[in-house]
C-alpha cells in the first residue's frame, strides 16, 4: 500500500499516475477533535464490507497487530495544524460499528500506517493487491491519519486500489454532485434513468462507463452486501442505464463489473407501494452510525516525534529515526527526457540519514523482482529510467546512521511506449508538445490506424486533449471495442483503457471519427 501525493500541475498533465501506500499514521491522541458526519465505504475484496453515513473523529487507533495506541488526527507529520476527523479513524470506527477490526504495520520514518487488513480482507502483497484510500473519488494526497475528512464527504477504502482500473459511481442521470444522492423515489414500473460513469482516482474527472451491469444488492451478516449475478440492466455507450421496479418497497443497487472496475456507490430506490407516501422507514445502515468508544490513550500520551539532543545538554545523543515527507511522484521532472522523477523532504533527521534507494518492479510479471533504479545519500530527488510500456511498481528505502532501514512501496507508475517509437506513418502526423511525454504527440484522423505489440492486461492508449470530440475502436484479443473521446483542454492528458488480455499480443486502434493526438501506450495488470 502506499500514500498517493498529488504532482504539479505540468506533472498531472504529463502522464496520469496512481501513487500507493493508502495508510495512515497513528500516534496517540489526547483529546478528541470535533466529529464530523461523513459517507464511509470500505469496498473489499468480494464484498462491500461497510457503506454509509458515520459519525466520527480523529483519535486514537491501533492495529490489531501492533501494541502502541497510534495518533490519528490529522497533525500526523505536520500535515495540518488542527485535529479533526480522518481517513483511518473513519474506517477503523466502521469496523468498531461491525465488530471487526484491521490490521497494519507502522512506519516511524513516515508517521504513518501501511494499511494491510480490513475486517476478513487482508492485501495480497504477491498479487499486487493492496488498499487505497480516496476522498470524493481522488486518491488522497496524503495517508489516512493525516487525511482530514469533513461533513458531507464521501471517504472510500477499496481494495486492490493501484491497479490502473476506473472507480465507479452510480447516480441519477444528471446527479453530478461530489457524492451521489444515496436514497431514491419512484414508483412501480415508473423508468428510473441512472448514468455509470468512471474515475481513474488521479483527479474528479468521469468519463462514461459502457457495458457496466447494474445489480440488486443483498446485505447479509455484518451488514456486508454481496451481489446478485443477474443484472436489472447495462450501462450505454454514454453510461446511461434504465432500471424498471415493478415489487414495491426498498430495492438496492449497485454497479458491479467483475471486468476490472471497482465497483460503485449503493443506491436504495424506494418503489412506493400502490396507496401510501412511502417505503416505511428506510434500511437501518442508511441511518447515521455511531460507533463505540474509542480506546482511551493515557493521559498527556507524548508525540512519537524524533528529537536530535544538543550535544552541549551533556545527554546521550538522539537514536530517533529519521522521519521524512512520503515520497512523490512527479513526472514534470524528466518527462521531457522520458524520465521518471520523485521528490521527498527530511522532517526531523534524527540520527541522521545514511543513504536511500528506490527500487522498481514491473507489474503483471509474476518472475519480477525489485532492481535498483537510483540510490544516493543527502539528496532528496531522484531521476528513474523505467522500462516503457509497461506498469511499474517503486519501493523507497532509508536507512539511517546506526543502519536501520525502512522500506515502503510509494507507487505504481505507467510509462508509455512513446508515439515516435510506434511507426506510425502515412495518415498519421508527428507534431511538438511541450508537456506531453518526451515532448511530442501524434496526431491521427478517420481512418487512421495503431498497430503494437503489448504485455499481458489493459491496453492504455494516453490521448492528448483535442478541440472536438472522436470516436475510436480498440481491437485485442479477437475482441473490438469502441469508444467516444470527448474533447478536452489543450496540454490534458486522458486514458483509454480497453478489457484486460490474459495474454500479450498485438493490440490496434482506429480512429472511426473525428482526430485523435497520442502521446504513447502501454499496458496496465
Amino acid at each position: 500500500m502506499r500514500i498517493p501525493f498529488k504532482a504539479p500541475v505540468r506533472a498531472r498533465r504529463t502522464l496520469p499516475l496512481l501513487l500507493a501506500m493508502a495508510a495512515g499514521a497513528l500516534v496517540p491522541a489526547g483529546a478528541l477533535a470535533a466529529p464530523a458526519t461523513v459517507t464511509v465505504r470500505i469496498e473489499g475484496r468480494t464484498q462491500t464490507l461497510f457503506e454509509g453515513p458515520l459519525l466520527t473523529d480523529g483519535h486514537g487507533v491501533r492495529a490489531s497487530s501492533d501494541t502502541v495506541l497510534r495518533r490519528c488526527d490529522g497533525t500526523n507529520n505536520n500535515a495540518n495544524p488542527a485535529a479533526g476527523p480522518t481517513g483511518t479513524a473513519a474506517a477503523a470506527d466502521a469496523m468498531r460499528v461491525l465488530g471487526l477490526d484491521f490490521d497494519a504495520r507502522w512506519f516511524p520514518a513516515f508517521d504513518d500506517y501501511f494499511i494491510q487488513r480490513f475486517g476478513p480482507d487482508a492485501e495480497d502483497a504477491n498479487g499486487y493487491a493492496y488498499w487505497g484510500i480516496l476522498l470524493n473519488g481522488v486518491l488522497t494526497q496524503v495517508g489516512g491519519c493525516q487525511q482530514r475528512v469533513r461533513p458531507g464527504q464521501e471517504l472510500l477504502w477499496a481494495y486492490d486500489a493501484f491497479r490502473a482500473r476506473p472507480f465507479l459511481r452510480l447516480a441519477r442521470d444528471g446527479d453530478d454532485g461530489a457524492v451521489p444522492e444515496p436514497i431514491l423515489t419512484v414508483d412501480p414500473g415508473a423508468p428510473l434513468r441512472l448514468r455509470v460513469v468512471g474515475r481513474d482516482g488521479s483527479n474528479p474527472a468521469v468519463t462514461p462507463a459502457e457495458g457496466v451491469p447494474i445489480v440488486p444488492v443483498t446485505t447479509g451478516a455484518y451488514g456486508f452486501q454481496s451481489f446478485a449475478p443477474a443484472s436489472l440492466a447495462r450501462s450505454a455507450a454514454d453510461g446511461t442505464a434504465t432500471v424498471t421496479f415493478t415489487t414495491p418497497g426498498w430495492q438496492r443497487i449497485k454497479a458491479v463489473d467483475d471486468a476490472g472496475h471497482v465497483r460503485s456507490n449503493r443506491i436504495d430506490v424506494c418503489v412506493v407501494p400502490p396507496g401510501m407516501a412511502g417505503c416505511g422507514p428506510a434500511p437501518a445502515d442508511t441511518v447515521t452510525r455511531i460507533p463505540p468508544p474509542p480506546e482511551t490513550p493515557p493521559a498527556d500520551p507524548p508525540r512519537e516525534q524524533p528529537r536530535q539532543d544538543s550535544p552541549r545538554t551533556g545527554q546521550p545523543p538522539s537514536t530517533a529515526a529519521p522521519r521524512l515527507e512520503q515520497p512523490r511522484i512527479v513526472l514534470a521532472d524528466g518527462a521531457r527526457r522520458g524520465l521518471v522523477g520523485v521528490r521527498w523532504r527530511v522532517l526531523d533527521a534524527g540520527v541522521g540519514v545514511r543513504g536511500w534507494e528506490i527500487a522498481a518492479k514491473t507489474l503483471g510479471s509474476k518472475r519480477a523482482s525489485f532492481v535498483t533504479s537510483a540510490r544516493g545519500g543527502s539528496d532528496t530527488r531522484a531521476l528513474l529510467r523505467l522500462p516503457a510500456g509497461v506498469t511499474s511498481q517503486l519501493r523507497f528505502s532509508v536507512t539511517d546512521a546506526l543502519g536501520r532501514t525502512t522500506s515502503t512501496t510509494i507507487g505504481n507508475v505507467v510509462v508509455p511506449r512513446d508515439d515516435r517509437a510506434l511507426g506510425l506513418r502515412r495518415s498519421w502526423r508527428a507534431a511538438r508538445d511541450a508537456t506531453a511525454w518526451l515532448g511530442t504527440a501524434t496526431r491521427g484522423a478517420a481512418g487512421a490506424r495503431l498497430t503494437t505489440r503489448l504485455a499481458a492486461g489493459r491496453p492504455v492508449f494516453f490521448l492528448r486533449g483535442g478541440a472536438g470530440a472522436a470516436r475510436v475502436e480498440v481491437r485485442a484479443a479477437g475482441r473490438a471495442e469502441t469508444f467516444t473521446v470527448a474533447a478536452g483542454r489543450a496540454g490534458t492528458t486522458r486514458e483509454l483503457k480497453a478489457r484486460r488480455r490474459a495474454k500479450a499480443g498485438s493490440v490496434e486502434l482506429r480512429v472511426l471519427r473525428g482526430s485523435v493526438s497520442v502521446d504513447g501506450v502501454a499496458a496496465t495488470p
